[in-house]
């Protein structure tokens, strides 16, 4: 989406990275709330992070702000963060700590979720599994207001959601513990609609 290895982003020598120079449609930044609350994960430096829970945490409830800026305060405040820190011990705002010469292996380990497909009623499906080296993962199902719902074939190793329609029908695969490794893939299978889906 947006990315800052030190919050340094000048339109000109001197201006100490402030960005008084950008501007953000509220149309630019309806989607990218829309993009954000789709996250599973934020992953900050630093010096982004201390930006944020600065201004964030009070922007949710500042009403002299537009209604765009207080909707992205909730969401960066709820959300799941990792900071990668070398110096920070604590941190609040739903914030998990990395950091060390081993910053980046932490990182590695932490889960891998990837959305896939969505649909006109707000459900996403994808995949998500404990770390990106496993051998083994799941399908998901977050409904509109968050809810996520585990999707597994019995007995498969692998089991992945690509895409909804909006009657909540979900396609996948399923890749049972034998086949992992071989060239040909399973066909994809399609899985009934799940409690509660839109129909």
């Amino acid at each position: 989406m947006n990315v800052s290895l030190d919050l340094r982003i000048e339109q000109v020598p001197g201006d100490n990275g402030a960005g008084e120079w950008l501007r953000i449609s509220e149309e630019l930044h309806r989607e990218f709330n829309a993009r954000a609350r789709a996250l599973t994960l934020m992953v900050h430096g630093r010096v982004i992070y201390e930006t944020m829970e600065e201004y964030q945490p009070r922007a949710r409830e500042d009403a002299s702000l537009p209604d765009v800026l207080r909707e992205y305060g909730e969401i960066w405040t709820a959300k799941p963060k990792v900071l990668v820190s070398r110096t920070r011990s604590s941190a609040d705002h739903n914030t998990r700590i990395i950091g060390g010469d081993d910053a980046i292996e932490q990182l590695a380990g932490t889960q891998l979720t990837v959305p896939y497909g969505n649909n006109d009623h707000g459900q996403i499906v994808g995949v998500t599994s404990s770390s990106p080296n496993t051998t083994t993962s799941s399908g998901f199902l977050r409904d509109a207001r968050g809810h996520v719902t585990t999707i597994n074939r019995p007995g498969a190793a692998i089991t992945a959601a690509f895409d909804i329609n909006d009657r909540g029908q979900i396609v996948g695969v399923a890749v049972n513990p034998e086949d992992l490794g071989r060239p040909a893939g399973n066909p994809a299978m399609d899985m009934p609609a799940l409690p509660g889906s839109a129909g």
